[in-house]
C-alpha cells in the first residue's frame, strides 16, 4: 500500500493512488478528486512527476479527517474542456481568461485550454462532512486538522455559540442594526446562497449592499443534497468559511490540481 493511502486509512478515510491521471489530464501534475467506490466514496490521486510533493501533515481519526500538504513546480499543461452551445463556449472561454490561461485549439464540441499549475505551498483539508467526502483549499498553512478548522472559521463568528453551520455557510443571529436592514430589504424566496457547485437554496434570502460589502440574510429552511436541512426560526446573518476556490471550476474541471 502507498504511504499516502496508509495515511488516509489511518483518518479512516478510503484513497486509490490512481493509475492514470484524471479526466485525460497532463500525467506530469498532481491530481486530487473525489470518486465513486464500492461503498460509497473515495479519495482519487494521481501524484504526478517525481519532482511533486505530497504528503498527510496531520490527521484525526475521530473525525475522520486529514490535513495534505501538496508542492509542485510552476508548469503549463492543456485539459479538454466539453462545450455545449455557443453560450457555454463563451462562458469557459473568459472562465480559461479568468483563471490565467487561454484556448489552444478548439472544435465544435471542445476547446483544448492551456493553464498552469501553482507553484505556491498548498494545504487541504480533506475528509468527512456529516455522510459525505469534501476537498477545502486552506488560506494559509496549517499542521493539524484543529488548526484548520480555526483558518476556516470567519472572524466574526470565531468563539461564538449561537453560530450554525451548513457545509462552507455560517449562521449567526442578526443584530438589531442589521434587523432594520432587514425590514427596508427585498425578499428573495427559495434562491441558491451563492455557493459554487451543488447549490444551498434557502426559503427566504436578503442582500443588502452596504458600501463595498455585500450583506447576506438566510431565514427559514436552508437545503442541501449532501448536508441535513436546517431550520431558522429568525433572520441570520450569513458569512462564507475562509477556503481558498479552486480557480478551474469554472472550465468544469472539478479535480483539484
Amino acid at each position: 500500500m502507498d504511504a499516502i493511502e496508509r495515511r488516509f486509512h489511518a483518518a479512516g478515510l478510503d484513497c486509490k493512488v490512481l493509475d492514470a491521471p484524471l479526466g485525460r489530464g497532463d500525467e506530469r501534475i498532481f491530481q486530487l478528486d473525489i470518486q465513486r467506490a464500492h461503498k460509497g466514496q473515495r479519495y482519487g490521486v494521481w501524484k504526478g512527476d517525481g519532482a511533486n510533493r505530497a504528503e498527510v501533515v496531520g490527521l484525526d481519526r475521530q473525525l475522520r479527517q486529514l490535513v495534505l500538504f501538496v508542492e509542485e513546480p510552476q508548469r503549463s499543461f492543456e485539459q479538454v474542456i466539453q462545450v455545449h452551445n455557443r453560450q457555454d463556449r463563451q462562458r469557459r472561454v473568459e472562465a480559461a481568461r479568468q483563471a490565467g490561461g487561454r484556448v489552444v485549439r478548439e472544435d465544435e464540441r471542445q476547446l483544448v485550454v492551456e493553464l498552469q499549475t501553482r507553484s505556491a505551498k498548498r494545504h487541504l483539508l480533506l475528509g468527512m462532512d456529516e455522510s459525505h467526502l469534501f476537498i477545502a483549499q486552506l488560506p494559509r498553512p496549517v499542521s493539524s486538522v484543529h488548526q484548520a478548522h480555526q483558518v476556516l472559521c470567519p472572524e466574526v463568528v470565531a468563539g461564538r455559540r449561537d453560530v450554525i453551520r451548513q457545509g462552507e455557510w455560517f449562521f449567526v443571529p442578526a443584530n438589531a442594526r442589521e434587523q432594520v436592514l432587514l425590514s427596508q430589504g427585498r425578499i428573495d424566496r427559495n434562491r441558491d446562497l451563492g455557493s459554487a457547485g451543488r447549490p444551498h437554496l434557502c426559503d427566504e434570502v436578503v442582500r443588502w449592499v452596504e458600501g463595498k460589502e455585500q450583506l447576506l440574510f438566510a431565514r427559514g429552511r436552508v437545503r442541501h443534497v449532501e448536508h441535513r436541512t436546517l431550520e431558522l426560526r429568525q433572520w441570520m446573518r450569513v458569512h462564507k468559511n475562509t477556503e481558498i476556490r479552486n480557480d478551474f471550476r469554472d472550465l468544469g474541471i472539478s479535480w483539484i490540481d
